[in-house]
């Protein structure tokens, strides 16, 4: 530099008109470059929120995923309480007086038309073991209902229709019956509490 300055200088030319290097200026190919990539990355900043708004947005909410589990987990009381209810009907067909008893809760109550209430599982036990003495039973259970309404208590509604035999006399009749049952949870497994019962054939 200072070989050209002293060159001008010789020919008498002003340092003024000597062209000095501008140490600022950014060529035109690395400017656009630049630019371009400053708009890659905006457009790829775009890209990215619309992405995770609209995955976010796909999202269940927490309320909608404690009501889809609840939902789940009433389906599968209700498949409990039906599980219980079947039970009971194979050991009534096979006057199965033990089977009967072990699905009442400790508590339990039979409420049977034409005897009084009984109450716990001695006097549960008592009334099946004269039940299936005097009589069998050949039915079909319809549930009509079953609902869990809490973790510990339920109910269902059934009827069921088949045949009774008196077994003194081998002679069989009609058999026609609706149900409820109060249901409660004992040690994981639903119980019968409460169970009464009335006859829905015609009157004689």
């Amino acid at each position: 530099m200072a070989a050209v300055n002293r060159h001008h200088a010789a020919k008498g030319t002003p340092r003024s008109r000597v062209c000095q290097p501008h140490t600022n200026a950014i060529p035109l190919s690395i400017s656009n470059a630049a630019a371009a990539q400053s708009r890659y990355h905006g457009t790829l900043k775009a890209s990215m929120y619309f992405f995770v708004t609209s995955t976010l947005a796909s999202l269940p909410t927490l309320e909608t995923m404690k009501s889809t589990a609840m939902r789940i987990r009433a389906v599968s009381e209700t498949d409990g309480i039906k599980k219980t209810l079947n039970a009971y009907r194979n050991n009534l067909v096979a006057s199965n007086v033990a089977g009967c008893v072990d699905l009442y809760a400790p508590d339990g109550v039979t409420m049977a038309p034409g005897f009084e209430t009984q109450v716990g599982h001695d006097a549960v036990k008592k009334w099946y073991t004269m039940c299936f003495e005097t009589i069998t039973l050949d039915v079909a259970f319809d549930i009509k209902e079953a609902v869990a309404v809490s973790e510990e208590y339920g109910f269902a509604r059934t009827t069921s229709a088949g045949a009774q035999k008196i077994n003194k006399t081998g002679e069989t009749s009609r058999e026609a019956n609706q149900e409820l049952f109060v249901m409660k949870k004992v040690e994981g497994e639903w119980k019968i509490a409460r169970y009464c019962f009335s006859s829905t054939n015609p009157p004689k």
